[in-house]
């Protein structure tokens, strides 16, 4: 299943009434196209094939899809365009980090040295939810996501809705949260930990002070909520 909010697949759900990549206005814009087959993406690959073809074909073909999809993203709400050589050479910067993040050398005694991985598990008992939005500034509407997941990471619901009324990122952001607190006070699910794109958002639900910024009444109505769980 397709979750990335492509115009292809937010055209299905009634957000968007185009889907042509705004890239190449030519094809349809589903993942596969603004990921690989559209021109932009084809630069990228060429560079980055040459640049990670020593490094692992999963890990390097996930880490370059997400800076494409990144560098669509910021052209999308306003940025300047990247050059294929910065978008390949993030990707390679990110492959490093990770291989770097994820091993672990541990000293073993007479055994020598050993690697091992590194793994996030959520606490017992509590459920991870996940929230994104998808903002169209031309149709004057935003799509909300939200998805909730045990401790093993297996789905347990998710939900998706349509507001017609643009905001901006961060009070996008925020909103989405508190249809997620809502969400998961409907369901039952008390033990939540929440998870978002957004650090200001993110930072805000944990406080304990008023906030006072634009979207503040909704982090204090999204606390309100999570209070009641």
């Amino acid at each position: 299943m397709v979750i990335l909010p492509t115009k292809d697949n937010l055209k299905r759900r009634g957000v968007l009434e185009e889907e042509l990549c705004f890239f190449c206005c030519q094809e349809r814009e589903t993942a596969h196209h603004i990921l690989w087959a559209c021109p932009s993406a084809q630069d990228v690959w060429g560079l980055s094939i040459r640049k990670l073809q020593k490094c692992s074909l999963h890990c390097s073909t996930i880490l370059t899809s997400k800076e494409i999809w990144q560098r669509r993203n910021c052209i999308l709400h306003g940025g300047k365009f990247t050059h294929p050589i910065v978008v390949a050479n993030l990707a390679r910067d990110r492959l490093l980090q990770f291989s770097q993040a994820n091993t672990l050398v541990i000293n073993c005694g007479d055994l020598g040295a050993a690697e091992t991985k590194t793994k996030w598990q959520a606490p017992p008992g509590f459920y991870k939810v996940n929230w994104d939005i998808a903002l169209s500034t031309v149709n004057n509407c935003m799509g909300i996501g939200v998805i909730v997941r045990d401790e093993r990471g297996h789905v347990l619901a998710a939900k998706n809705q349509t507001i017609h009324a643009t905001h901006e990122s961060v009070t996008g952001e925020a909103l989405a949260a508190l249809h997620a607190a809502e969400f998961c006070r409907e369901l039952g699910f008390f033990e939540i930990l929440l998870k978002g794109d957004s650090m200001s958002v993110v930072k805000a639900i944990g406080e304990n002070t008023q906030n006072w910024l634009k979207y503040g009444q909704i982090m204090e109505d999204t606390k309100m909520v999570l209070r009641s769980l």
